[in-house]
């Protein structure tokens, strides 16, 4: 009898453990830290004393569970529950909501720059190295910080904008933290808004393009033009490409947006062509899933063939980043165009991945100097000398150059010297209008028709 009351005390002891604690890690769970987050709020409206709140979410977890397994995946959380114990102090309780998502909760600090301590002692614990079955794993964690009550005087409130202030710390970098700030929610409110008004953007013709000429220095005759988008949103006004861009590379409105600019961008030069400016030419950037879609060669010949422009008049440009997400694709897909007629550039040059073992490579045809280099020539002689080397290597290599973001004379006149003609720049002129490249056009005696 003793011995059925012990185990019936027991299961109910485990049935009351499991209620409130992640069966893998232990730690508190989804349910225990609300409870825990609801008396801190009661505590801290009598005591009038913050208190933080730390959502933390590690970096590129799935790619481990992905390559790895779900069970060097568990296995990690579990190291890193008992790491973040180690850390722990008797002023904080921890919690594992779900997947790789873990939650702290600080009380009784002194001040607020001792919530950013810990924050950076977390993050550099999770930096150090994790040994799971014999492997060597290294993990990152983004972590966003809220503030009762600044971050809101409810537990759902704390906890979304904690949750949000992490995406700011992933969206700046990942492997860090962020602060929940009222000007974080404006930022975040409005990115919401602008990814919610994006598909309607299209049909309401908000989008529009303007052009950078490019021109050619040694005979100061404009060869053509950038296409580069704007919005003007009917209640935020101009949305910076800045702004949106990302955005909406994240949304399935990329692929129907880049068919939309490079047909838009096809028809104004068909148009500049038919006023007699027919060496004209133009460059229109490619998002990586525009450049991945099987139909690429397909798409681009139905607006070409549409609109009536011969394909060496076009030059698509691509970063860095998107030409070596997978080097075999990019090969084919060069070729691909190459083979079709379009000329093809790698744009911001130097700025993303290792750039020289891919020029011998890839079929391209012109590199794109970004402005953070020519801003260089500027500078002291070392760092000119970046680049002078890119221009030489571009000479030896055959290919053609285009220095962007060009201000000034004696930035002109050093590109000059180390034999790049092709710019673009507000030196020469800011983008324009389709009407106001046209008068530009008109104006410039050196150009010939």
């Amino acid at each position: 009898m003793i011995k059925d009351i012990t185990e019936s005390k027991q299961q109910q002891e485990q049935i009351n453990f499991l209620a409130y604690h992640d069966t893998l890690t232990e730690l508190a769970n989804r349910r225990a830290f609300h409870q825990h987050l609801e008396q801190a709020i009661a505590r801290a409206k009598i005591s009038k004393k913050p208190f933080a709140v730390m959502f933390l979410d590690l970096d590129r977890f799935k790619v481990i569970n992905d390559t790895l397994g779900h069970r060097v995946g568990d296995l990690l959380l579990i190291a890193v529950a008992k790491r973040l114990e180690r850390i722990a102090t008797s002023n904080m309780k921890l919690a594992r909501l779900a997947g790789d998502e873990f939650t702290i909760l600080i009380e009784n600090y002194k001040k607020k720059p001792d919530v950013q301590k810990i924050a950076d002692r977390i993050v550099a614990a999770m930096n150090e190295p994790f040994e799971i079955e014999n492997q060597h794993l290294q993990i990152s964690p983004s972590i966003g910080i809220a503030i009762y009550p600044e971050a809101g005087e409810d537990a759902l409130s704390i906890l979304q904008h904690a949750d949000m202030a992490m995406y700011e710390a992933k969206n700046k970098g990942k492997n860090g933290s962020s602060l929940y700030t009222k000007e974080l929610y404006k930022k975040m409110e409005r990115k919401a808004r602008i990814e919610k008004d994006l598909p309607i953007a299209l049909v309401n013709k908000e989008f529009y393009l303007v052009y950078q000429p490019q021109i050619d220095t040694t005979t100061n005759k404009i060869i053509g033009a950038e296409a580069l988008i704007r919005w003007k949103h009917p209640l935020l006004g101009d949305i910076s490409p800045c702004e949106f861009i990302p955005i909406v590379e994240e949304t399935p409105q990329v692929v129907p947006l880049g068919h939309w600019v490079l047909q838009e961008a096809c028809l104004q030069l068909k148009i500049w062509h038919t006023f007699g400016y027919q060496n004209l030419k133009i460059s229109v950037n490619l998002s990586a899933k525009e450049f991945r879609q099987d139909q690429l060669i397909e798409n681009i010949s139905q607006i070409l063939n549409d609109v009536q422009v011969d394909p060496k008049y076009v030059t698509l440009e691509l970063t860095e980043r998107i030409a070596m997400i997978d080097e075999k694709e990019t090969l084919l897909r060069l070729k691909q165009l190459k083979e079709y007629g379009i000329q093809t550039s790698i744009d911001d040059f130097g700025t993303g991945y290792s750039s020289l073992a891919y020029l011998s490579i890839f079929p391209i045809d012109t590199l794109k100097v970004p402005r953070e280099f020519t801003q260089l020539a500027d500078h002291r002689p070392e760092e000119r000398a970046i680049v002078s080397t890119i221009l030489s290597l571009a000479n030896t290599l055959n290919l053609s150059v285009v220095a962007e973001g060009i201000e000034t004379e004696k930035q002109l006149k050093f590109l000059q010297k180390h034999n790049c003609k092709y710019m673009q720049g507000y030196y020469f002129s800011k983008p324009l209008t389709s009407n106001q490249f046209i008068k530009f056009l008109q104006k410039t005696p050196s150009m010939n028709k």
